[in-house]
């Protein structure tokens, strides 16, 4: 039961897994900083069972890095300093887009949004670091 359940063991491939569930999340896309809600939103979900969390902060703000460094520290955050691109590489910070803007070319912030959410996932799922990921915004709770 310990082995299943609690991320304790091997994959089905025999592989060890490092994470049991591993929350996915954005912050700071656009002008408003979301430092004061991350820390107790990380809290809240580490008593639900989440044991690790990828934060990408799409605008690489020297404030949400100092909030979370501790947290950095100890392995319960992975922040990556940037919303990752289809090409897998930053998107500049001029170039991000909300999900709901029409651009003229035709594509939207819903089209990036979709390429990072994918992306993102694919990269744990590669990995096989983790049983479950949860991909939540700042404002959801599980």
């Amino acid at each position: 039961r310990l082995q299943q359940f609690h991320g304790v063991g091997r994959d089905y491939q025999g592989r060890p897994r490092q994470h049991f569930i591993t929350a996915v999340l954005e912050v700071n896309l656009f002008e408003t900083v979301e430092d004061d809600y991350l820390l107790e939103w990380i809290d809240f979900h580490s008593v639900a069972g989440m044991d690790h969390f990828v934060i990408y902060d799409a605008r690489n703000l020297s404030s949400t890095a100092e909030v979370l460094k501790d947290y950095v520290h100890f392995g319960i955050v992975e922040l990556v300093p940037c919303r990752i691109g289809e090409d897998g590489l930053c998107v500049p910070k001029e170039k991000l887009l909300p999900w709901n803007l029409k651009e003229r070319s035709g594509g939207g912030g819903g089209a990036q949004e979709e390429a990072f959410r994918a992306s993102a996932v694919r990269r744990l799922a590669e990995a096989k670091s983790t049983y479950w990921i949860a991909q939540l915004d700042l404002d959801e709770f599980m």
